[in-house]
């Protein structure tokens, strides 16, 4: 298993590296989010987690801007959330995360898999910017959730006789300027197969933080990936 890193961005903004993988998006509402960001206090989500530190825009600003530098048409982007909400379903259908959830009294699942209605995607106003072409669908949602996983060493393993799912053998990090925090994670690869010894070729699936549509979507592009294996 190769484990990918979070985007991370410039060693001014440390910080970044821990909100990164909270950049979303919005609601369809999110039209007023432009205001909210400037005027909500240091500390909450919108502050800390949806703007960038430099600038203060909404980080779906860098999502357009990423769209924009590697021609990403609006149709593209749509059906790439299409994609993304079907497997979602399909792989919940499948029983493929039956083991993984622990059900509340409310939800036996993420709770926007079967929220999003997905013929209503290409009908959706942009986001962030007048005539963008990212929106509510292309953009990861504000959601309540939470996730564990354990990790151990090798020799801890073999002594308490332990079937581990996964194997850790590299990881890597690196970083780029604000505006760019998209592709970061193309920076990293590289490294990271190196340090495993390995190349893109053996590797079978990639999972690249899906903060909006256009961050798989151009990290495949730029390490020449198939989609067919990305956030599958």
């Amino acid at each position: 298993m190769l484990s990918m890193p979070p985007a991370t961005t410039t060693a001014e903004c440390p910080s970044w590296m821990l909100w990164a993988p909270m950049v979303t998006a919005f609601m369809p509402e999110a039209q007023t989010l432009f205001t909210v960001v400037h005027t909500t206090p240091a500390g909450s989500p919108a502050y800390d987690g949806l703007s960038d530190p430099k600038t203060h825009e909404a980080m779906g600003v860098v999502g357009e801007q990423c769209a924009r530098e590697h021609a990403f048409t609006r149709e593209a982007q749509d059906a790439f959330a299409r994609q993304s909400y079907e497997r979602a379903r399909a792989a919940y259908a499948a029983g493929a995360f039956a083991g993984e959830v622990v059900p509340t009294e409310e939800l036996t699942q993420d709770e926007e898999v079967a929220r999003g209605r997905l013929e209503r995607f290409s009908g959706l106003r942009p986001a962030f910017a007048k005539g963008g072409s990212v929106t509510a669908a292309s953009s990861s949602k504000i959601s309540d959730g939470a996730a564990a996983v354990v990790l151990a060493s090798g020799n801890k393993v073999q002594e308490l006789g332990l079937k581990p799912l996964a194997q850790i053998i590299g990881y890597a990090d690196a970083e780029t300027t604000h505006d760019q925090f998209p592709v970061a994670p193309a920076l990293a690869v590289p490294k990271a197969l190196a340090r495993a010894g390995i190349t893109a070729e053996q590797v079978d699936l990639w999972e690249f933080n899906e903060a909006f549509g256009v961050v798989a979507m151009a990290n495949a592009k730029v390490l020449g990936l198939s989609l067919d294996k990305v956030n599958v």
